[in-house]
């Protein structure tokens, strides 16, 4: 789970707001550069801009739309009727008015960007790129400009072009808290995670109270092994917003690091109580169950993230395990069975039902079973035993005795097996 970030930014609304503002400094902070055009026809784009900043885009819409029709070949008539769209929500007839204004007057960087954040809110991101790029060659004396291209170069996975590009914005503006949340994601994005969190740390002194700052904060110090860190990190981030089912579990994993096992049963049981449907999380529950030998609660945790998730090899294989331990063969060979099914290579799968078959009489299947893990490591010590006991459950003391020799001589710690050892060769004379 480390590397998990959350971005609570709406973020199409916030291009929105830098290109608007620069769209009204571009159309409407100049006169209309047009001396031809009648009394008449400038009093409408007047009014357009008075309608705009009194918030009635409908009127605006209709003035600017007059005085379009009056200039088709000025570009601060579409550039006006573009900003007016854009702020309306005709994102498609905006971006084509964009287009018609940057055709007529193509060194005009601001309609450039707000090209761009219209293209990048379209999912056109590599066109949106380019605008902002262009925007920022004709412009280079406006680093705000770099924001836009910064953001959404990392969007299109360029993290190092990304962290050029706001490392620039925060050049000419070091206290730009955006640019630097920014550039802390960029960061992160690229694992390089103490300066992530170095980047986090200034703006959360700034916004204490931004969850999802505090949050990714949590996620670098965890990837960092910085485990106090973490803790507190997520624990902040938890006193702000305690409804994210994410922060509670990772807060679980940073407890587990630290040894309290106990509180990170309480936050995966809160995790799993806001998000249920997280296979992993009932898997690390069920895993903190079996360390206090809360056997019935370990099952059913790992039940449920098998049902979440029948291809999870270890939950289906811990499952099968507890099942075994409580003396649920039957469900334990089932478990078992699942996992053959997903991984044929599981030897401790096949080695338990092994076991499990040696326990019913089903000798076949239980020599099978053992025979299978030995394919695989023909010096597993336990293995050899089993398949030493199942011969000597078949009255066939010769073989029995063989692989009991073989297997004690790889593994020597088995005290039983040199007893029934010792005691099939005294029954054989030997």
């Amino acid at each position: 789970m480390i590397g998990m970030r959350l971005n609570r930014l709406n973020r199409a609304p916030f291009l929105l707001s830098i290109a608007f503002s620069l769209a009204i400094g571009s159309a409407y902070a100049k006169p209309v550069e047009n001396p031809e055009l009648s009394k008449n026809v400038l009093e409408s784009y007047y009014q357009g801009v008075s309608l705009f900043k009194q918030g009635n885009l409908d009127a605006a819409l209709a003035c600017f739309k007059t005085f379009v029709l009056s200039a088709p070949n000025d570009p601060l008539a579409h550039l006006s009727l573009a900003a007016a769209l854009q702020q309306h929500g005709d994102v498609d007839d905006a971006i084509a008015e964009y287009r018609r204004a940057i055709a007529l007057r193509p060194y005009d960087a601001f309609a450039g960007e707000c090209l761009g954040v219209l293209l990048q809110s379209q999912g056109q991101l590599n066109d949106a790129i380019e605008e902002y790029a262009m925007a920022v060659r004709l412009r280079p004396d406006v680093p705000l400009l770099h924001l836009n291209l910064g953001m959404a170069l990392r969007t299109a996975g360029k993290k190092d072009e990304a962290i050029a590009e706001l490392e620039r914005v925060l050049q000419a503006y070091p206290e730009h808290l955006k640019a630097r949340s920014q550039l802390a994601a960029a960061l992160q994005d690229k694992g390089d995670y103490a300066r992530a969190a170095d980047q986090y740390k200034q703006v959360i002194a700034r916004e204490p109270n931004n969850f999802s700052l505090r949050f990714n904060l949590g996620n670098c110090l965890l990837a960092l092994k910085d485990y106090p860190g973490a803790q507190q990190a997520f624990q902040s981030a938890i006193a702000v917003d305690d409804h994210v089912a994410e922060a509670h579990a990772l807060l679980a994993q940073t407890d587990i690091a630290l040894g309290d096992n106990s509180s990170a049963a309480t936050e995966l049981k809160t995790a799993i109580a806001l998000k249920s449907n997280r296979g992993e999380w009932h898997a690390l529950l069920g895993q903190l169950y079996v360390k206090v030998k809360g056997y019935p609660q370990a099952i059913e945790q790992f039940r449920l993230a098998q049902q979440l998730n029948p291809k999870d090899v270890d939950s289906t294989y811990n499952l099968g395990y507890l099942l075994q331990v409580t003396g649920d063969l039957p469900g334990a060979e089932g478990a078992f069975n699942q996992v053959l099914s997903i991984n044929p290579n599981s030897m401790n799968a096949h080695f338990n039902l092994g076991l499990i078959k040696e326990k019913e009489g089903n000798l076949d299947r239980a020599e099978g079973e053992f025979r299978a893990v030995l394919a695989s490591n023909p010096n597993d010590g336990q293995a050899l035993v089993n398949l030493g006991r199942t011969y000597l459950m078949r009255g066939d003391l010769s073989q029995a005795t063989a692989f009991y020799r073989q297997g004690l001589s790889a593994d020597p710690t088995d005290a039983s097996g040199f007893l029934v050892l010792g005691n099939a060769l005294l029954t054989m004379k030997d």
